[in-house]
């Protein structure tokens, strides 16, 4: 669309991400962590961000981005915020009002008081029904033992569920034990969690993609924001914590 855009995230050397941000760049793609430490470090300027969008909020927040986002939004000038009052407002042809943009699954209260404290009256649009999953998934429950969870799982792959498969576990050890026993058993298998470097994560996503593994492991909070089209079944291995982790 002729926008020049650059991706910045942690996990990886800043030189080649510093390199691209001096050739320029109308839309940065950053992780908070790592656009707080290249704006500290002068190599990105965010007095001048006309649009600010925060993607994920609720799931930044769950892996504990809070104080980056906020020192991030405080980084950017007030001046610029549209004033709460209307009849105070700027014509336009002189002052530019930065746009802020919240998109989040679910609402809960660190990321209230992050609109509030960042925006000017938001206008609120929700999506579906609140807490409600798609009509056009079909949802199982199985109550099991915990020891009979893993024999339930390999006689549902065995019986044919066609791949890409997406599995959750609620921890890291518990994702790296049932990949390697999923992939012992001939189901190939990736696994991805906060305690696998970037470049494992993204070597995990890529064969999970291009089918060179038919299931991916993953921790709620690692594979929540994984955008993969043709998911053809999610396995929660583990029960999630809570409701808004399952809807999500």
């Amino acid at each position: 669309c002729g926008v020049g855009s650059v991706c910045i995230y942690g996990g990886v050397p800043k030189g080649p991400q510093k390199q691209l941000l001096r050739e320029g760049a109308q839309v940065v793609v950053a992780t908070p962590g790592r656009l707080l430490d290249l704006a500290q470090e002068g190599t990105i300027d965010l007095s001048h961000v006309e649009h600010m969008v925060l993607d994920e909020a609720d799931r930044m927040i769950d892996m504990g981005f809070e104080p980056q986002v906020k020192a991030v939004l405080e980084a950017m000038p007030s001046s610029n915020l549209k004033p709460a009052e209307e009849d105070v407002l700027i014509d336009l042809d002189e002052q530019r009002y930065r746009q802020t943009f919240m998109f989040s699954a679910t609402m809960p209260p660190q990321v209230e008081r992050i609109a509030k404290t960042y925006m000017r009256n938001p206008a609120v649009v929700y999506i579906g029904d609140q807490g409600s999953s798609k009509e056009n998934i079909t949802q199982q429950v199985f109550v099991l033992k915990e020891n009979k969870k893993k024999d339930k799982l390999t006689e549902m792959l065995g019986s044919g569920l066609q791949p890409p498969i997406m599995i959750f576990c609620n921890g890291k050890r518990g994702c790296d034990v049932l990949g390697k026993s999923l992939d012992k058993q001939g189901f190939p298998t990736a696994v991805i969690h906060s305690g696998k470097d970037q470049a494992t994560r993204e070597q995990a996503i890529d064969g999970f993609k291009s089918g060179e593994f038919e299931i991916l492991v993953a921790t709620d909070i690692a594979g929540r924001g994984i955008d993969i089209e043709g998911v053809a079944h999610v396995i929660n291995y583990d029960a999630p914590n809570d409701i808004e982790d399952y809807t999500h």
